[in-house]
């Protein structure tokens, strides 16, 4: 049995980033589809997490940018599947120095 697709909501997960993506690339790739609130990239997992304020300009942005080509790499465009595992998705911060 094919596994199921997440159902749509106003948080993307953007795969396959290519490497050195920053949150300024991100939102630059993606001004283009209505405002959002957050944008979260993890460069040595070449992902991102996007925070639409609507559903609808998120489905818009997944069916338009969907396999598209950036920084070299072909973009996998999914709806998170929560705020909480794009929040753990997170990479751990890194210890204060000389504290």
């Amino acid at each position: 049995m094919a596994p199921r697709e997440t159902p749509s909501n106003n948080i993307l997960w953007v795969v396959n980033l290519g490497h050195g993506i920053t949150d300024v690339d991100l939102t630059y790739l993606f001004q283009n589809f209505g405002p959002h609130d957050s944008v979260m990239t993890y460069t040595s997992r070449w992902s991102g997490f996007l925070h639409f304020r609507k559903i609808n300009d998120s489905k818009e942005v997944k069916d338009a940018l969907q396999g598209s080509f950036s920084n070299g790499k072909h973009l996998n465009i999914k709806f998170a599947k929560s705020r909480i595992l794009a929040i753990k998705a997170a990479p751990p911060a890194c210890p204060l120095q000389g504290a």
